[in-house]
């Protein structure tokens, strides 16, 4: 088959007929490009890897040979096989599996692309409801996960990390199935969805050529062919549009090889990609294409289901652009797990040696020939009747094999990552929390890469063919509604269904791991809530939410208080009315204290002046009683008796003006305390008047909200412009 040759623009494009000898090209084609993919080196090296490790996961020991290539028979030597990589695919898998789903919110999240509307008035776009467009986008990603939840998608996407770790790449295919279900505890009914199908690389050949990068798109670019094996009378049963040649003359009887297995299945090819048909008048070119052989024969072709290929091709690592096939942590400590299982059965083998040496004794004393030598146990003593002469061999120290044992233990757990932390034990009891922390993450850091490139090459293609598969097959399904502010069970149809979906993987979070993501959460929110820069920017409803969450609690928008209570109006006008009442109370207590401050004001200053006149009249006084001394009148000593006594009489009246000011502010005090007592009073009845009406509101609302919670059936409608409708 060659590439399709170009046709002018302008040409026609002719119709003709695929003939039964065309058929038999495309067959012999695949047959052909089969075996080149089965004997290409890389193929053969990798195929050679996976059997090892194929091994060494299963556990099982290895196979001795002898000179002549024979398998050696048992001996006493030991025999078995460490779970080093074992124990690594199964912690790497996990963590995989956690990163990828969550236990504690959605791994995905769907985008429905809602439709346009234009303002006749103005010609612009109107806004999009937000409140219907989650709604909207919260009802279809239920829809998918209750679909993964019935046909056991996480279970299959684990299967496809465990083959991509013990073969370094994976092939999954996404096919629409269907199966029986029980309902109501009596009933049965038919289910179909697209599922994730997982196939064994050992039965997958994808596209060796070096253009082709599985995870370089959003979709695999290449072709596939995909071996399985299905028993006979399940391929004459076969049919429906694009199957031909199913017959049991036409369809060859043979024995067929699975994996060293003989088998009367008939051998399935399947192929997905592009074909060319060459012809002497114009090459065929048939793009996007599925088409599978039974015992090479064809019977099986048509255009693929999907606008784009169903195939999901990717791995761990690729490390050559000419090598089609990936890598992964397990596959290259491969060899050190082979070095260090022979060092430990050799380890065994030696302290058995060691405890229980090989020995030497006298042929000619009857008693140790009869008992075959000397009793190898503690405390034993044997007669002798002749020299009674044994030595015993000395063997090879094991610690030096022990040592050895160890040094292969820390490299497979270097180059897997997979230390007594992640496993679950502890790895050392002076080793601090801080370095623990640090060491799990280290540890993490390969595993997220992983799974930074299966979530957008490998889930988020299989999102979107299983959109396109249930815009194409899906009639009804009834589903679990688990989002906010949505029915518990909704059904959906598929004109219901929307026709643009964007897709976004949501599950990884990063290295931190779950919890440390959420103590960081917490710290950052309460940092921000405790700064008045960053508090008023909180939303605080929906952070209490995702920390409920968070937390394992289901429905967290139960426990959140997210609307305000739906106050009647007529309470609402009683609310304005005692809040302006409040605030009226609240004036006039500052127009009180207002008052207050300007009476105390005033009486000082009255004050302030009578202390003056006083002091005036007593300089006055002073002033008189010097100028008689110094002119020495007649009258002075008069004078100044007089004068002595208008000052003490002038000291008496100052004394008397500061009481009767004192007794005058005390006076404004206690009024002015009593008049703030009273409005304070009336403020405090007001407020309690206001919070009994409240509470009584809230309490009518919360009975009208509990009426209204019961659970009921409901659809979300798709209209004929493209809108949604709740019903």
């Amino acid at each position: 088959m060659s590439q399709p040759s170009k046709q002018p623009a302008n040409d026609p494009i002719k119709k003709r007929k695929i003939r039964s000898t065309d058929w038999q090209d495309v067959s012999d084609y695949l047959k052909k490009e089969l075996k080149n993919r089965q004997d290409n080196d890389y193929r053969r090296a990798h195929e050679n890897i996976w059997k090892e490790v194929d091994r060494q996961i299963a556990m099982s020991p290895m196979v001795k040979y002898l000179a002549n290539g024979k398998e050696a028979p048992p001996d006493w030597q030991s025999a078995f096989e460490l779970g080093e990589l074992s124990k690594a695919s199964e912690i790497i898998t996990a963590d995989v599996m956690r990163l990828i789903f969550p236990a504690n919110r959605t791994w995905f999240e769907s985008h429905v692309k809602p439709p346009v509307e234009l303002n006749p008035d103005t010609g612009k776009n109107i806004p999009i409801n937000e409140k219907l467009q989650q709604k909207v986008d919260a009802t279809y990603r239920s829809l998918l996960a209750q679909q993964h939840l019935d046909f056991g998608l996480k279970a299959r996407v684990e299967l496809s990390v465990k083959e991509s770790l013990h073969h370094g790449s994976f092939v999954a295919t996404a096919e629409w199935e269907s199966q029986n279900k029980i309902y109501d505890g009596k009933g049965v009914e038919s289910l179909e969805a697209p599922v994730w199908k997982p196939h064994s690389m050992w039965n997958c050949y994808p596209d060796s050529s070096p253009s082709v990068i599985p995870d370089g798109a959003i979709f695999y670019t290449g072709s596939m062919m995909i071996i399985s094996y299905m028993p006979r009378f399940q391929v004459l049963n076969l049919k429906g549009d694009g199957y031909m040649n199913i017959s049991n003359s036409k369809i060859p009887k043979r024995k067929n090889t699975d994996r060293g297995n003989n088998t009367d299945d008939v051998e399935i090819m399947t192929y997905y990609g592009d074909l060319v048909i060459e012809r002497d008048d114009g090459d065929i070119y048939l793009p996007n294409s599925k088409c599978q052989t039974a015992n090479d024969t064809i019977i099986y072709y048509a255009p693929n289901d999907m606008p784009f290929p169903n195939v999901i091709y990717m791995g761990y690592e690729r490390q050559d652009v000419r090598d089609p096939y990936f890598t992964s942590p397990i596959v290259k400590n491969s060899p050190m797990q082979k070095m260090t299982c022979i060092l430990a059965n050799k380890f065994v083998d030696g302290v058995d040696l060691w405890t229980r040496p090989p020995g030497t004794y006298d042929g000619n004393d009857p008693y140790l020939v009869k008992n075959g030598g000397p009793r190898i146990q503690p405390g034993a003593m044997d007669p002798s009747k002749g020299s009674g002469k044994t030595t015993f061999m000395q063997v090879g120290d094991p610690k030096v094999t022990l040592m050895g044992v160890q040094w292969g233990l820390q490299k497979i757990e270097e180059g897997t990552a997979v230390n007594a932390i992640r496993s679950g034990a502890s790895d050392a009891d002076r080793k601090t929390a801080t370095e623990v922390t640090n060491t799990q993450q280290s540890g993490e850091v390969r595993t997220v890469d992983f799974v930074s490139k299966i979530e957008p090459s490998g889930l988020k293609r299989f999102l979107y063919m299983q959109h396109e598969y249930n815009l194409k097959y899906l009639k009804t399904y009834s589903f679990y509604c688990p989002e906010k502010e949505l029915p518990d069970f909704m059904t959906i149809d598929k004109s219901e269904l929307p026709e643009s979906v964007h897709f976004e993987i949501v599950g990884s979070k990063g290295v931190l791991g779950e919890q440390r993501r959420s103590q960081q959460m917490t710290a950052v929110t309460a940092f921000a809530s405790q700064n008045p820069l960053f508090a008023p920017l909180l939303n605080a409803p929906q952070i209490l939410i995702d920390m409920y969450e968070d937390a394992g609690v289901k429905g967290a928008e139960l426990y959140v208080n997210t609307q305000g209570p739906q106050i009647p109006p007529q309470v609402q006008a009683q609310m304005q009315q005692m809040q302006q009442q409040m605030q009226e109370l609240s004036q006039e207590l500052q127009k009180a204290k207002s008052g207050e401050a300007a009476a105390m004001a005033k009486i000082q200053v009255q004050q302030r002046e009578a202390e003056a006149n006083i002091k005036i009249k007593i300089a006055e006084q002073q002033t008189e009683k010097a100028l008689a001394l110094s002119e020495m009148k007649k009258d002075a000593s008069e004078i100044v008796r007089k004068a002595n006594e208008s000052i003490a009489k002038l000291e008496l009246e100052r004394q008397d003006l500061e009481k009767r000011f004192e007794l005058e502010r005390q006076s404004i005090i206690k009024d002015f305390q009593l008049q703030s007592q009273q409005i304070e009073n009336q403020r405090k009845l007001d407020q309690q008047e206001a919070a009994r009406k409240q509470a009584e509101t809230d309490a009518k609302i919360e009975a009208s909200r509990a009426q209204a919670a019961a659970s009921r059936k409901v659809k979300i409608k798709k209209q004929q412009d493209g809108s949604y409708e709740v019903n």
